[in-house]
């Protein structure tokens, strides 16, 4: 993308910001496009919107900027658009985004930028994709689109090829990740020394992180303590390591830590935990977990995680995945009756991905905590009414104490 409105949050782009353009001169090429007007409804400017969407996503990535005069590619003048609806604009081209691209590019964003004169430029945000290539799906537009510094052509056969290779690579390199950090903190080799074996495991990785030019600057999330807090931890230390940012929490003297989060250059995070899923012997002698603070727990922590994502300037869609280590044995008591105990030492729950940032957690992580409770022999988790709505509070759970923590 164009350095001057890459890696920066799309709502901390302002005039300023687009006249940076002008004085630079920033031409159009293949990540910049300037619009003096926005689509239309006929059949000719809703199929060049749709190419230019595609085109992007299927290069790498880019911004549209409408409401600003070019004269051969260089922006001379922020003319602004004299919108009376901006909510009904944007979602306007939402809805053509959604319905008439196949698959769908997720990570699109759009914002309306506010001018003195009272008028606004719209920003159309596209993230280079990693499940090319996308097809324009619009009347009678079967084709798909790339980008060069000439503008859009139509992909032949090869660089078809290419993309859908392309898309296969990045998904199994993002699983090949994941598997090689739960190999790491299987044993043991993990940033930080962790006091059990019994672990709850949280990846949220982006698309682009495997892209070799993502190198954020973690600076300002350093330079805020609040931000990237452990999974349920009291009190916690920060440092810098070899993969980026290091948050855990252990207890003065102790060689071993409860807690960490480890976030990684290129956005990734990685948070362990290891006191949600200490079992406790019931009357019975049989292992108990407590997976409804295991949830909460993991509720509270994710939107904090989606914000120094998001102010980093990731973009979306992400994988999320979670996995828990040595629950063999281990059950949950539901209304005073004894479940099946889990038949494997860890369960490594399959990837769910979020498509924006802007999201309700609970509904997010659902997926996830079901097939928690389907190894215990619950159909669902049963935190969620029937409409899918969470019904559970920080209050019902039961808390989990470290003196209690050893079987």
């Amino acid at each position: 993308m164009n350095m001057a409105l890459d890696n920066k949050p799309l709502d901390e782009i302002t005039e300023n910001t687009l006249q940076e353009l002008i004085s630079n001169k920033v031409a159009e090429s293949k990540t910049i496009d300037y619009k003096q007007t926005l689509p239309g409804t006929s059949y000719k400017s809703g199929t060049d919107f749709l190419i230019d969407i595609t085109a992007f996503a299927n290069t790498a990535g880019g911004h549209l900027v409408y409401g600003m005069k070019e004269n051969n590619g260089i922006p001379t003048e922020i003319c602004g658009l004299d919108i009376k609806n901006q909510d009904a604009e944007i979602l306007r081209l939402d809805n053509m985004i959604r319905d008439c691209i196949t698959p769908c590019v997720p990570g699109i964003h759009i914002r309306a930028i506010p001018l003195q004169s009272s008028k606004s430029v719209i920003v159309v945000r596209i993230p280079k994709s990693f499940y090319p290539p996308h097809m324009v799906f619009f009347n009678k537009e079967r084709k798909f689109y790339a980008r060069s510094s000439a503008g859009n052509y139509p992909l032949d056969v090869p660089e078809l090829r290419s993309l859908f290779l392309l898309s296969d690579t990045t998904a199994q390199r993002i699983r090949n990740f994941r598997m090689e950090r739960l190999g790491k903190i299987a044993s043991e080799e993990t940033p930080v020394p962790l006091n059990t074996k019994a672990k709850v495991v949280l990846h949220i990785i982006p698309f682009g992180a495997f892209d070799l030019q993502k190198r954020y600057d973690l600076s300002p999330i350093d330079k805020k303590p609040s931000q990237l807090p452990p999974i349920y931890v009291l009190n916690h230390t920060r440092r810098y390591n070899f993969d980026g940012l290091l948050t855990y929490e252990k207890e003065r003297g102790e060689p071993t830590a409860y807690s960490y989060v480890q976030l990684f250059h290129n956005g990734i995070i990685e948070a362990v935990n290891t006191q949600l899923l200490q079992p406790v012997r019931n009357a019975q002698n049989k292992k108990l977990i407590n997976i409804d603070t295991c949830e909460e727990k993991l509720l509270k922590v994710l939107p904090q995680y989606f914000t120094v994502q998001k102010s980093l300037g990731v973009d979306t869609p992400l994988f999320i995945m979670l996995s828990l280590f040595s629950v063999l044995g281990c059950t949950i008591e539901v209304d005073h009756r004894e479940r099946e105990p889990i038949d494997r030492n860890d369960l490594i729950i399959p990837e769910i991905m979020l498509e924006k940032f802007d999201c309700d957690p609970a509904e997010v992580m659902r997926p996830l905590f079901d097939a928690i409770w389907n190894a215990i022999g619950c159909p669902c988790s049963p935190n969620y009414d029937k409409t899918g709505k969470r019904v559970i509070t920080t209050a019902n759970c039961t808390p989990i104490y470290r003196a209690n923590m050893s079987l």
